[in-house]
């Protein structure tokens, strides 16, 4: 990114150059293309707004883009918020994606999908990026037992909604306990919600949300 505004450390350029990995599509015609989610690199890591809407098409590559803008957003952080928090819509997606992440990252980051390892590390935070990707059902889990254990994960944790748009009892109830315990903690790119079209939640639910 030669015109990039963004300024990495030696441990954001391994992640920079995981990323260069993941962007390129390639084509019939022997060509390729690259993921518009990829194109959104820098103005997604210098955003300024809590909560941000990203419209985006089916296989744009944000799945696989998103965290890892944000673990370089933690680097950058000094690893203050390490847990880059990931709903998906499905446990076989939810495998697919965290195999995809451990050929492309290896040890470089923690990969969670199970909700007591996330636990395991509330007492001493990570010192580096910690992804997570778990269904709507156990973060609603995960959230409870935080809520239990006195740890302030809103604090520590940023939430990427993939694919999580549809209006219903679930995520009425995400969004509500998100719009609470996101007034007592307020930093960039806390929420980040993905869908094909506006959030309609989102937009109705928060005051200022920034849209991609």
């Amino acid at each position: 990114f030669s015109q990039s505004m963004v300024k990495y450390d030696t441990e954001s350029r391994l992640f920079e150059n995981s990323l260069f990995n993941v962007p390129f599509i390639p084509e019939d015609n022997y060509t390729n293309d690259i993921y518009s989610a990829y194109l959104l690199h820098d103005e997604i890591i210098s955003a300024k707004s809590q909560i941000c809407n990203i419209k985006s098409s089916f296989k744009c590559g944000k799945t696989h883009c998103l965290p890892l803008f944000l673990s370089i957003k933690a680097i950058q952080e000094n690893m203050e918020r390490p847990f880059i928090i990931m709903v998906l819509p499905s446990n076989n997606l939810i495998e697919n994606t965290i195999q995809d992440f451990d050929d492309l990252l290896g040890d470089s980051v923690y990969l969670i999908n199970d909700y007591t390892k996330l636990e395991s590390m509330y007492e001493n935070l990570p010192k580096k990026p910690v992804i997570c990707m778990f269904t709507i059902r156990l973060l609603f889990e995960i959230l409870s037992n935080a809520e239990e254990k006195k740890f302030p994960i809103f604090k520590y944790s940023r939430f990427i909604l993939d694919g999580i748009y549809q209006k219903n009892l679930d995520t009425e109830e995400l969004i509500e306990k998100f719009t609470k315990e996101m007034k007592n903690y307020s930093f960039p790119l806390q929420l980040i919600c993905m869908a094909p079209v506006s959030h309609p939640i989102i937009l109705d639910s928060f005051d200022e949300v920034y849209e991609f």
